[in-house]
């Protein structure tokens, strides 16, 4: 198993819950890459929603 990651490591407390659901032994009990995706989305949306930042998000997402 990789080394551990702590939550001083990460930005919010749901990466670490994505990162360790990745790590899981069993390909079964590993989140899809759909699944990952969706988790960060809402991490990141938490995250601009907390520091003012999500108006600008909503631009940048429209760039892409």
């Amino acid at each position: 198993r990789p080394v551990t990651v702590k939550m001083k490591d990460v930005p919010h407390k749901d990466v670490l819950d994505v990162i360790n659901d990745c790590l899981q032994l069993k390909p079964t009990q590993r989140p899809t890459f759909a699944a990952i995706g969706k988790r960060l989305t809402d991490v990141l949306k938490d995250l601009c929603r907390d520091s003012g930042q999500e108006g600008k998000d909503k631009e940048e997402e429209k760039k892409l």
